[in-house]
């Protein structure tokens, strides 16, 4: 979805060396959580600020940029016409929660296999440990976190509403890329488990991409023909 995406931006611009930026959120939840809606990321000049609605940067009310599709309360696809919204973390001092931290990242580096039986949220691995999954109270909520704390539209299946949706999944997809250059890492389930576990195995076609020529699980595993990053280190 990144690669197809940024396939647009670069044809769109006419410039074919334009690449998606990540947001290294694990170094703004390394901060103090009052400091973390302070950060650059969220400057008028990048993706601007909170509020219901939003009213600082290029997505604020008022301006071009409105909100077409949401999720309704069932998990239907409903037409809208309203501005984008945000709600940074909770600063309930008897609940207060941030970012991921770098801490955080680098416990999940540690595994060395991508899932487990029972291939489910319940499983051990990389996968839901990356999600944000299991297990539910002591592992790093990386992923599933970052959309909870930038809030709004962030929340429901509609997020990718929310520009800052593309900069969390190539952060996302930056750890990715470091997992698989720590070595050993195993990816499983293998192509020999159950047809049941399609499409996850590693030659199963990716199930989000509707194109004739959609890629295998196995051939993300090497994008480098696609995109570098400037950096590894999470």
């Amino acid at each position: 979805m990144m690669i197809l995406l940024e396939f647009q931006f670069q044809r769109v611009l006419g410039d074919a060396n334009f690449g998606i930026p990540y947001w290294d959120w694990a170094a703004d939840g390394d901060l103090p959580i009052d400091e973390q809606p302070n950060q650059a990321v969220w400057a008028d000049d990048c993706m601007g600020g909170s509020g219901t609605p939003v009213t600082t940067g290029p997505f604020a009310a008022g301006g071009p940029f409105q909100i077409r599709i949401e999720t309704g309360s069932t998990g239907q696809m409903i037409s809208v016409n309203r501005p984008l919204e945000r709600g940074f973390g909770s600063f309930d001092p008897f609940n207060p929660f941030g970012l991921p931290a770098k801490a955080s990242v680098a416990a999940v580096l540690t595994q060395t296999v991508y899932d487990q039986a029972q291939w489910n949220a319940s499983s051990g691995g990389f996968r839901n440990r990356v999600e944000g999954w299991v297990p539910a109270l002591t592992a790093p909520h990386l992923h599933n976190l970052v959309h909870v704390w930038v809030g709004g539209d962030m929340g429901p299946s509609s997020s990718p509403n929310d520009p800052v949706f593309y900069l969390n999944h190539c952060n996302v997809d930056r750890i990715w890329q470091a997992w698989l250059s720590a070595a050993p890492r195993t990816y499983v389930p293998a192509p020999t488990q159950p047809a049941s576990l399609a499409p996850h195995r590693r030659n199963d076609t990716i199930h989000s991409i509707l194109t004739a020529t959609a890629p295998t699980n196995q051939q993300m595993m090497n994008v480098s023909q696609f995109y570098t990053y400037d950096n590894l280190n999470v």
